[in-house]
């Protein structure tokens, strides 16, 4: 009865280690879900004000998108949105456009790896993105 006991004990060590190493090696197929912009966000960024900003990430290149203040030339704030997990910035727009102070302006930023970014998104990543994409974003 001992013996089953520990040989159970045993098995039971192999398959949660085993499930360990699988979420080990997966985990950022299982962290992130990147995915593009469809040909209508092409099409909507010709009929916007909305600004490329185009900066790099790891040596590859990355775009962000300012959306100017409606009514100043110089904002008197800027919010920096990121799409998340398995979204887009552009995703952002609806509320952006719904927001009821015309004085801010947006900077939208997607993860290494989605939308138009290339590269793949870590933490490393996405921190570097942040910084580049503000600092390109003051470039313009």
């Amino acid at each position: 009865m001992v013996d089953m006991l520990i040989r159970l004990v045993k098995l039971a060590l192999v398959l949660l280690l085993g499930g360990c190493m699988i979420l080990l090696v997966f985990q950022r197929k299982l962290m992130y879900h990147p995915s593009s912009y469809s040909s209508e966000f092409a099409g909507l960024l010709e009929k916007t004000r909305i600004k490329r900003v185009e900066y790099k990430v790891a040596n590859q290149a990355q775009v962000a998108f300012y959306i100017p203040a409606a009514t100043l030339v110089e904002p008197t704030h800027l919010w920096v949105l990121f799409g998340g997990n398995a979204a887009l910035a552009l995703n952002w727009l609806s509320l952006v456009s719904a927001y009821p102070d015309p004085d801010v302006a947006f900077l939208l930023v997607d993860y290494p790896g989605y939308g138009y970014n290339e590269g793949t998104p870590t933490l490393k990543h996405n921190m570097e993105g942040a910084n580049a994409a503000y600092a390109a974003f003051l470039k313009t």
